[in-house]
């Protein structure tokens, strides 16, 4: 079984758990689980869409997408967090809708920014 296969089969049973724990124990904790299940499921489909079969995992190229990603990635985060902060100045926000922003915004950034490397040609 592949690691993406494992993790959709993960982040449905995570659902599910979420789905019983809202209904039986409390819905707080609930968000947290399905939320967790979403991600496993989301990862999955970005490892399945952009791992080529015949690509070894952790060649040259691979590893200068992955630094070039995680570099545009807090770069860009870095900006959200300057936007973010003249944000709060006009409208408050509240420290936790800023770091979720943050957290969802650093992985898609790095995702995106990983499947735009992948298909560009990366100069050594």
């Amino acid at each position: 079984m592949k690691r993406s296969e494992k993790l959709i089969i993960g982040g449905v049973l995570a659902i599910i758990l979420g789905i019983v724990v809202g209904l039986y124990i409390d819905s707080e904790i609930s968000t947290g689980i399905i939320s967790v299940g979403t991600a496993f499921i989301f990862v999955a489909l970005f490892i399945k869409i952009t791992k080529r079969d015949n690509e070894l995992v952790h060649d040259e190229r691979t590893k200068k997408i992955q630094s070039m990603s995680l570099a545009n990635s807090w770069w860009l985060t870095y900006v959200l967090i300057a936007i973010l902060f003249w944000v709060d100045r006009f409208y408050s926000m509240t420290a936790e809708s800023i770091l979720g922003i943050l957290l969802f915004f650093m992985v898609v950034t790095y995702a995106l920014m990983t499947f735009y490397f992948q298909r560009k040609e990366v100069n050594y």
